[in-house]
């Protein structure tokens, strides 16, 4: 389910995000990425590592005590700011899913996230099992929530083997990184999750 519960007939942004003021749109076509190389796909595990992390790495944000008292879901203060209000805005922590769900595809990347019972089968009851479970169903509900509608037209296969549905389209986006320059402006840095939090503001 999203976040704002509103009445079917509102805006579905018309809750108090406090990046709502940041949102602009612009006119994207996407890269199809079967042929060519992606910076984030096929390349060295180095340079994927650090292009998925620049995506999010700066995603804890904070607000100040009037803003988080707009928000719809309760927040924490940071610990080491109490005037302080964290959030997370949902496109960073669905980027960082779909790199853990990325690495987890290739094993032999990344060895240290899988686990095997003694006959050699995969142990799908690890914490990090759960963690994969989990990011695959909230890009799920995001994906629904949002609902994109961009038609996605048909061409002749590239190989001339019939009809298929073409991998480039062209979008009306969010502008990704307006919204990143707003979260990297309010990065809460040094971030401590284990740290003594302070009251619990809507």
């Amino acid at each position: 389910m999203c976040a704002a519960r509103k009445n079917s007939a509102q805006s579905a942004n018309s809750f108090e995000a406090p990046a709502n003021g940041e949102v602009k749109y612009k006119t994207e076509t996407f890269d199809g990425y079967f042929f060519e190389p992606s910076p984030y796909t096929r390349v060295s595990k180095e340079e994927k590592n650090k292009n998925w992390e620049a995506l999010y790495e700066f995603g804890i944000s904070g607000i100040p005590r009037a803003e988080a008292a707009k928000l719809t879901n309760e927040t924490l203060a940071n610990p080491d700011n109490p005037d302080e209000y964290m959030i997370q805005l949902e496109v960073f922590h669905n980027l960082h899913c779909l790199n853990m769900i990325r690495k987890q595809l290739y094993p032999d990347e990344y060895p240290e996230l899988w686990e095997y019972w003694e006959n050699g089968t995969v142990n799908h009851f690890t914490l990090q099992a759960k963690h994969i479970d989990h990011c695959i169903d909230q890009l799920r509900q995001s994906l629904m929530c949002n609902s994109d509608v961009t038609p996605v037209v048909f061409g002749h296969n590239f190989f001339g083997r019939g009809i298929y549905p073409k991998l480039i389209a062209t979008h009306t986006c969010r502008d990704f990184y307006a919204i990143s320059d707003w979260a990297k402006a309010r990065e809460v840095e040094n971030y401590n999750a284990t740290g003594q939090f302070h009251d619990v503001h809507r």
